[in-house]
């Protein structure tokens, strides 16, 4: 499986780290971008990771989430 950020992530994850870099310093944004990569790519070998978060039964959309230390992310 490949992972696909989309647009909206790519600009949430920038805004994030730059935040963290502002106000926590330049190696704690670094080890946020690590965790969240780390678990970004466990995603490739278990893409059913993550408790289901939302459903639209009628279109068959399933939405995962699974937490990082600090932040969220949606699959």
């Amino acid at each position: 499986m490949e992972i696909e950020w989309s647009e909206q992530s790519r600009d949430d994850l920038r805004n994030i780290l730059l935040y963290v870099a502002e106000n926590f310093g330049r190696r704690t944004a670094e080890a946020v971008l690590a965790d969240i990569r780390s678990r970004s790519n466990l995603l490739k070998d278990f893409p059913m990771l993550g408790r289901v978060f939302v459903k639209d039964p009628e279109q068959g959309i399933i939405y995962r989430h699974h937490q990082t230390e600090q932040n969220s992310i949606f699959h």
